[in-house]
């Protein structure tokens, strides 16, 4: 009995400077929400209540999922079922990609629209968390420059090269 000793290639991280952006940024909110909370906890226990903690821990949630949804589209992790691509020929598979990454790129056109819609209409109400009085501009800004980020690589998937492994 012989065995294959082959190690799987190494997954291309074509986007490695966005990743590692984006990827610190996720890691720097998330450790953000852990400790504001870790206080808000502790102060709730201790009788000395920190006010404001939700608002700054909602603040880091947007920022990590912002970073979550980039780093997916650009690495192409997004959850997919593989029912149909896998009983159809190669051909028809990276067809059916592109059409999916087509319609990911529209959607996310859609939100980038929506979202530009909603700030400009919104940009001088000053709008602001009650508490800590938090602009929530600029989190609308970044879930825009994400949700763009996010278009131009569905496209680039979508018109790309082949996503199908060469034999």
């Amino acid at each position: 009995m012989t065995t294959n000793n082959k190690k799987p290639p190494a997954p291309q991280q074509r986007f490695s400077p966005c990743r590692n952006l984006f990827f610190s940024l996720g890691t720097a909110a998330l450790l953000t929400a852990m400790f504001t909370d870790s206080l808000a906890v502790l102060g709730r226990h201790l009788g000395i209540p920190l006010l404001g903690s939700i608002e700054i821990v909602q603040g880091a949630i947007v920022v990590m999922a912002c970073s979550a949804m980039v780093l997916t589209t650009a690495e192409q992790n997004h959850a997919h079922i593989k029912i149909l691509t896998e009983r159809v020929s190669s051909q028809q598979s990276d067809w059916l990609q592109r059409l999916a990454a087509v319609i990911s790129a529209v959607f996310c056109l859609a939100i980038v629209v929506g979202s530009i819609w909603v700030s400009v209409d919104t940009w001088s109400e000053h709008e602001r968390s009650e508490i800590l009085h938090l602009s929530y501009r600029w989190l609308r800004a970044l879930a825009v420059l994400a949700a763009s980020i996010m278009l131009v690589f569905f496209l680039l998937q979508a018109f790309g090269e082949s996503q199908q492994d060469e034999p």
